[in-house]
């Protein structure tokens, strides 16, 4: 994606680019970590949809420098991952950066999911010391 930073004083964020499905794509600085967040032209608050979190501001900008939203799921390197999931329009041209999600985010083959109704659940016995 290409990006064109530009501080917003009224929202305390930078705007970084709007994609081609009219998504506005932001920069803001959160308590311990920086997110991008994804607001669609609908939201008639005009709340983000969609939101990762990255350790640091270079971690977030080198991500964003890579992410093709048009194609990918998500921006790689974050650390948390916040709002709705999201599915990239033409997600098939990258298989390789879009993995399946069960219905609470959690990805499937990971198996790490805590609803235990969830195909995405996987019983761990616990630990002992």
């Amino acid at each position: 994606m290409e990006i064109t930073p530009e501080y917003v004083p009224a929202l305390e964020q930078w705007h970084l680019a709007d994609d081609e499905a009219g998504i506005a794509w932001h920069m803001l600085p959160m308590l311990t970590t920086w997110a991008l967040t994804g607001t669609r032209p609908d939201d008639p608050a005009g709340c983000y949809s969609y939101r990762w979190c990255f350790s640091d501001q270079r971690a977030l900008l080198a991500a964003v420098d890579q992410f093709d939203p048009a194609t990918m799921d998500e921006p790689s390197g974050h650390v948390k991952r916040k709002g709705e999931r999201r599915q990239a329009p033409n997600r098939d041209a990258h298989p390789e950066y879009n993995r399946d999600r069960c219905a609470h985010g959690k990805y499937v083959a990971d198996g790490d999911c805590r609803h235990v109704a969830c195909e995405a659940w996987t019983f761990a016995p616990a630990r002992t010391p």
